[in-house]
């Protein structure tokens, strides 16, 4: 994202949270679509339950930046294997009929292509569903294969029980 998404955002989080010493563009806002917590980060936690969100757009997001930049906790991105954001799949799957695809396009193919996990978004058109994710994967075989990570294969017989119980797009 630009700087002055992150910038704005960030200016909110301060605002709604209180929080000093916001400094503009010197804090990058970080995505929570999927996020693993161990009990250090227990404190991140206290409070959302019971924290009125004034906010209108990323909620969930802007708490969570503030409660880790109020209890001066690290944050490391696990990268896009595991964040693959669900938003960037109708640019990384569509196709122009006969127009070969762009650089960008064939660079998210591979992202998705070698994402362990998607995390789907409110702005992923409503095509791209879990169960369609799921199918496009065990029938393609080009998105959520895991790649750099994976230990596991599938057998065919496996990947034709789990297309069986999934809904038909067909």
């Amino acid at each position: 994202k630009p700087q002055t998404w992150h910038h704005m955002h960030w200016q909110s989080a301060c605002e709604i949270y209180r929080l000093p010493n916001c400094k503009p563009k010197q804090w990058r806002i970080f995505n929570s679509g999927l996020m693993l917590f161990s009990q250090r980060h227990a404190q991140l936690l206290e409070g959302w339950p019971t924290t009125q969100l004034t906010c209108r757009i990323f909620c969930d997001q802007l708490f969570f930046n503030a409660m880790v930049k109020r209890a001066g906790v690290c944050v490391r991105h696990l990268g896009n294997a595991f964040n693959y954001v669900g938003s960037e799949l109708r640019q990384a799957l569509m196709t122009s009929g006969e127009m070969p695809s762009t650089g960008k396009q064939r660079h998210l193919r591979r992202l998705l292509r070698d994402a362990c996990v998607v995390h789907l978004t409110r702005k992923v058109p409503k095509l791209y569903s879990a169960d369609w994710v799921v199918q496009r994967s065990l029938r393609s075989l080009d998105v959520l294969l895991c790649a750099q990570n994976a230990t596991w294969t599938i057998s065919e017989a496996e990947r034709q029980t789990l297309l069986d119980r999934l809904p038909s797009f067909e």
